[in-house]
């Protein structure tokens, strides 16, 4: 968290990208990329937050422009209830039966 609140004072995007994902994995281990970071949080203005990140890292837009993005996660992270903990995958159980009472 602190390493990331520390780039988002800064203008490298690619510095805050890689931060802000490594303080989300500490929460969620299997996020892969800040899409999937995006698409776990419920606060729109987080995901807009992200969305200029990704846009000044890859699309040129100059660092000035965007969000406070030490303000925008100064709370922590909002996350979906539908992706809170448990098993998230949309595909059905491998064994939908107890192998142990056969």
């Amino acid at each position: 968290r602190e390493a990331f609140m520390q780039a988002a004072r800064g203008d490298d995007a690619s510095i805050q990208a890689h931060a802000l994902l490594a303080w989300a994995r500490v929460e969620r281990p299997n996020l892969r990329n800040l899409g999937e970071l995006s698409a776990a949080l419920s606060s729109s203005s987080q995901r807009a937050a992200i969305a200029a990140i990704q846009q000044r890292q890859y699309g040129g837009t100059p660092a000035g422009e965007g969000v406070d993005l030490a303000a925008t996660f100064a709370r922590g992270f909002a996350w979906r209830n539908d992706t809170a903990g448990g098993d998230d995958s949309p595909l059905p159980p491998l064994y939908p039966f107890d192998l142990g009472s056969r």
